[in-house]
């Protein structure tokens, strides 16, 4: 599955990456632990890539924001 140490020091690291002085307009997932990892959604007129081994989610998580998006 997944090793919490390595995905803290993954989140860490792309938080000191973000640039805090600008205001990205951002579109909520539908789900509070997604968007706490994406920094508070998806930036609007952006795009974030998921990747992962096969089978492990993507293409759901993908089709649970356009339903997400779409209401």
């Amino acid at each position: 599955m997944f090793d919490d140490e390595q995905l803290l020091k993954d989140l860490e690291l792309l938080q000191m990456l973000v640039v805090t002085n600008i205001e990205i307009p951002r579109l909520s997932t539908g789900s509070l632990s997604l968007d706490y990892a994406l920094l508070g959604g998806l930036p609007k007129g952006g795009a974030v890539p998921f990747t992962g081994e096969p089978g492990s989610g993507e293409t759901t998580l993908a089709l649970m924001m356009a339903i997400a998006a779409k209401r």
